[in-house]
């Protein structure tokens, strides 16, 4: 039997394997003998039905193991070389600091050169960075919006207290629980009242999320409270052209693209900007997607 003379190499995707066999000529033994012209052929099959319908199994087998044994692996996930340059950090395009005292957060986003953007996110002593490589990233946002209705229907109800409170000081003054209890008690209903209204304005907020293109998967999220609302959309506003730039500005093939969106994943969860749900989603996304 002559074996393959020619290039092979296999790559496989999702547990299917995929031949790609650039050949001038493949023997096989015993009547099995084909001649190929100089032509690229692809054959894609799963490795037990190539195997079954194989006429003698043991030549197969070798032939097959003799192939990825020569054959180059391409894998999406374990390929993590960086195909571009490092974001310089020494120098930022655009910056916004966004602050939450009532949850002791603070979010720090710069614009870099190259089309990535840097995310610090400090909470209390803990300080966490990472960059994102905006040719990855939907331009469109998914906005969410949280109101803390619980301290919003305490300040209602502790203001309607106090009106009562005051209401009953002006009217009922001559009843002496009410002249003794009265005012007192209106100071500590305006107090709470005044409580509640700044605890309902500091922990309502507006939260943007950028996803990623076929990972959908959230890469940066840019969350702003009442008072921080207008530079949270001027922040957002500036991702979202940064991110349209890049998509325009950077050209590559869907195979290529997703490729590297698969790296940009695997260096966002080593970065420990992923958790292992989302990175394990976002893999299963962008194979499919591959398909």
């Amino acid at each position: 039997m002559q074996s393959l003379s020619d290039e092979s190499q296999l790559v496989a995707i999702d547990g299917v394997m995929q031949f790609k066999v650039c050949c001038r000529s493949v023997s096989y033994d015993a009547g099995y003998v084909k001649r190929l012209g100089c032509a690229e052929h692809t054959l894609r099959l799963k490795r037990q039905v190539f195997m079954a319908a194989a006429p003698k199994e043991t030549i197969l087998k070798k032939t097959v193991d003799a192939i990825a044994a020569r054959s180059v692996h391409i894998s999406l996930e374990s390929d993590v070389s960086e195909t571009r340059a490092k974001p310089d950090t020494a120098k930022s395009l655009a910056s916004f600091e966004l602050r939450n005292p009532a949850r002791g957060t603070r979010t720090e986003i710069s614009i870099l050169r190259d089309h990535y953007v840097q995310v610090t996110t400090a909470r209390r002593s803990v300080v966490q960075t990472h960059n994102v490589d905006l040719r990855f990233m939907d331009p469109k946002p998914m906005a969410f919006r949280h109101v803390a209705w619980r301290w919003l229907y305490a300040a209602l109800g502790l203001a309607l207290i106090t009106a009562v409170a005051i209401l009953s000081c002006v009217y009922l003054r001559h009843f002496g629980l009410v002249a003794q209890y009265g005012i007192s008690t209106s100071i500590a209903c305006g107090t709470a009242t005044i409580c509640c209204a700044l605890a309902c304005y500091y922990l309502t907020s507006e939260t943007l999320l950028f996803l990623s293109v076929n990972g959908r998967i959230p890469m940066v999220g840019i969350t702003g409270t009442l008072g921080m609302l207008r530079r949270a959309r001027a922040c957002a506003g500036e991702v979202v052209k940064r991110a349209k730039i890049a998509r325009v500005h950077i050209q590559q093939s869907k195979s290529s693209y997703l490729r590297d969106e698969m790296r940009e994943h695997t260096r966002l969860f080593e970065q420990g900007a992923l958790t292992d749900a989302q990175y394990n989603e976002a893999k299963l996304r962008i194979l499919k997607a591959h398909d």
